[in-house]
């Protein structure tokens, strides 16, 4: 999608919660209960993009290759080892015998063939990850312990193919991609935990795979309760219903400081939230989609919206302190990549109205800006329900936007509505991360 993005603000603090564990009897199963307030998309690999339903995924399915929790480099998942040709253009992957499918049933290359071909091949099984596979040439086992993947063009993503694999004599007989819910349980997967309950957004049930090739999981079952707000799930909490929360704000991070039983956690974070502009949305193909404003195509309109939004002030009243100037995608905790650029990106709102006079977006006698075809700056903003941040935050670019002439109309929507509106182009500005 033609969609550009600034004013990443990084989040400082993972502010994850826990409540200190009552020990258990003996014999006793242990059981995890963590409360979410993103809906899950979808239980489907080849469809889910939100953080919940790709971190559940995660749960279920493993990798070809993981990532170090350190400093986040490869190491094995479902490979055990890799070499690349000298030209980049072939990768193989071996993958060792002993490594189980829940059902027993043994993981291949075979498996990983099938899951790449399929994205390949399927538009729909596509959707949530189709650029790792987008210059894949050809992918093939040459046995059942050898990947072989040829791309067009060297790749850098070779050994961080985010793409949960899946068991080829479970998924080859799956009709349609696109309606396969993938909640008949138990589901049938090679990560830590085997999926044996799902309501939509109500829970989601997990008992441990304790045939998991890494070692069955310390918890032998785990139970994330969906709750509406964040503020429900703090309550929840605190109450002892839940065990750990996240995604929450700084008001609520502050208000169990004093807490008894419960333990703060107050560290940097992985995760980033940014606005971003729609300058044009369209298919990988090129074709225009959606109906975003069209001065959103002019670089102009961009750079004046991106100066006029007070980074520090969101940071101080919206984020309580809790966060740090984004400067890319990328967030400070990784310092190897984390781009710092001098200067940082600056906040005027004196120059972005004069940036927009002369580029001939007049105002009208209301003081609303009119684009040099006639068209009155009047802009869409989409934030996710489950998040105060994008309400607080959207009222804060909408006052800022009206200082420049520009009408803001903050839409606050589920997560599920946000996805289809982002993913069909149907917007001007939306936070997403």
């Amino acid at each position: 999608m033609g969609i550009r993005r600034f004013g990443a603000v990084t989040a400082a603090m993972a502010m994850v919660v826990l409540l200190a564990p009552t020990p258990a009897p003996a014999q006793q199963a242990v059981t995890l209960r963590v409360a979410i307030t993103q809906q899950v998309d979808s239980l489907n690999p080849f469809l889910s993009i939100f953080q919940a339903g790709t971190e559940v995924g995660r749960l279920m399915y493993d990798y070809l290759t993981a990532y170090d929790v350190k400093d986040q480099h490869p190491v094995e998942g479902l490979a055990s080892r890799w070499e690349s040709s000298e030209d980049r253009l072939t990768w193989t992957f071996h993958i060792p015998e002993g490594k189980k499918w829940s059902d027993g049933q043994p993981i291949t290359a075979k498996d990983a063939a099938f899951t790449y071909d399929l994205m390949m091949r399927d538009e729909v099984a596509a959707t949530a990850n189709g650029s790792f596979t987008a210059t894949f040439e050809s992918v093939t086992a040459a046995d059942d312990r050898t990947l072989v993947i040829k791309t067009k063009q060297p790749q850098a993503t070779m050994l961080a193919l985010d793409v949960p694999i899946v068991p080829e004599h479970v998924w080859s007989k799956v009709t349609d991609i696109g309606e396969y819910r993938n909640d008949q349980v138990p589901v049938v997967g090679s990560g830590p935990f085997i999926l044996t309950e799902y309501r939509a957004n109500e829970f989601i049930r997990f008992k441990a795979n304790k045939d998991y090739w890494r070692g069955a999981p310390k918890y032998d079952e785990l139970t994330f309760s969906y709750y509406k707000t964040s503020d429900a799930a703090v309550q929840a909490l605190a109450k002892g219903e839940v065990d750990l929360v996240n995604r929450m704000g700084p008001a609520q991070f502050d208000s169990l400081k004093d807490e008894e039983g419960v333990t703060r956690n107050k560290a940097n974070g992985r995760r980033f939230n940014e606005l971003v502009i729609n300058s044009g949305a369209a298919t990988r193909t090129g074709e225009p989609i959606g109906d975003g404003h069209p001065a959103l195509k002019d670089v102009v309109v961009r750079r004046a919206i991106a100066k006029s939004i007070d980074l520090d002030a969101i940071i101080d009243r919206v984020n309580g302190g809790y966060a740090q100037r984004g400067t890319g995608p990328i967030p400070p905790v990784f310092g190897d990549y984390h781009l710092t650029p001098d200067p940082a990106h600056p906040y005027d709102p004196a120059a972005a109205n004069a940036d927009l006079d002369r580029a001939g977006y007049a105002r009208g006698a209301d003081g609303i800006r009119v684009s040099p075809e006639g068209r009155r700056m009047e802009l869409r903003l989409l934030g996710h329900a489950s998040r105060a941040y994008d309400e607080q935050t959207g009222e804060f670019v909408k006052r800022s936007l009206a200082d420049l002439g520009i009408v803001v109309d903050v839409q606050i929507v589920s997560d599920n509505q946000l996805n289809e509106s982002s993913t069909a182009g149907t917007f001007d500005l939306v936070f997403s991360g």
